[in-house]
Order: C-alpha cells, then structure tokens, then sequence
C-alpha cells in the first residue's frame, strides 16, 4: 500500500480506496458496510461478493446508530416557531 501511494503520489488513505476497487478482501470497519452512502462514496459494491463481520454482536447496535437522527429541543422550537 505504501509503494502504491508512493507511486500515486497520494498519500495511503486515497491509495487505499483506488486498491479496494480491485482487491480480492478488503478489511474495514462494518459501519463502512453497512452505510449505503459510504460504500457509495467509497465506490465499494457488494453485488456477487461474500461478507464476513467480526464482533457481529454489534450489529444491531451499528444500524440503530446509523439510522438514528438527533434532534435537539432548540432545533425544534426554531422549526416550530417557523412554521407558526
């Protein structure tokens, strides 16, 4: 991965993302797989590929937190003082 980046002129993070387009494994962290907008954004698909999650017991944990909004009550006073 150095020598990649070190070719590309970039440093290992972006080299990384252009090898995962072609590697036969990528190892990462299972919120980058399970968020539609960052496999998108990481160019990764998972037609016809095989995943394997390590400590699946925070799965459920992972969706609900990405799935998940937070609203503060100050956010809502100002929406609803717009709207009325």
């Amino acid at each position: 991965m150095g020598r990649l980046a070190e070719q590309m002129q970039v440093c290992g993070y972006f080299a990384s993302r252009v090898a995962s387009e072609e590697a036969d494994i990528v190892v990462t962290p299972y919120q980058t797989i399970l968020s539609a907008s960052t496999r998108s954004s990481l160019g990764i698909s998972l037609f016809n590929k095989t995943l394997v999650f390590d400590e699946a017991h925070n799965i459920m944990e992972t969706v609900s937190s990405l799935n998940t909004v937070k609203i503060t009550y100050l956010s809502l006073h100002h929406a609803f003082t717009q709207v009325g």
